[in-house]
């Protein structure tokens, strides 16, 4: 039998790993725990739901208060995770970790950030290396209306 050359070693070691990725996301679906993927495309789903439910976007817009609940959008994402075969338990721990407290929101050179430098002081580039297209006025203001 030949030896294997480095690219079919490669390919073998790519599906391999495709492999065991498929069998650990099989496992953590059995055990009812869904991937952060899917807890973030069920926020999306849940998000977009109440949105169109309270019409809460539109009554912003027309500059009124929308009274959207996060606990409602939280919930209904559990929901939709368990419509999708995923378990109660695990799903509510999976939203609550993609919506925990970030440490990058306490540095004051990430944006948004929860302790941002003074707006003169920023210039940081965006992570693709560009410049930022929406003013550093229009981001502050964003972070002081919430």
């Amino acid at each position: 039998m030949p030896e294997e050359t480095r690219s079919q070693r490669a390919a073998r070691q790519r599906r391999n790993a495709a492999e065991r990725a498929r069998r650990y996301r099989e496992r953590k679906k059995k055990e009812g725990s869904p991937e952060p993927r899917v807890v973030d495309a069920a926020l999306s789903e849940s998000l977009a739901f109440w949105l169109a439910k309270t019409s809460a976007l539109r009554c912003e817009l027309d500059g009124d208060s929308g009274g959207l609940s996060m606990v409602a959008v939280m919930k209904t994402a559990r929901v939709i995770l368990e419509r999708e075969g995923y378990a109660v338990g695990p799903s509510a721990q999976a939203i609550a970790d993609r919506l925990v407290h970030r440490s990058e929101h306490e540095d004051p050179e990430w944006i948004p950030s929860l302790r941002p430098r003074p707006r003169d002081d920023h210039a940081r580039p965006t992570k693709g290396g560009g410049t930022w297209e929406t003013s550093i006025e229009d981001i502050f203001d964003l972070i002081d209306d919430a």
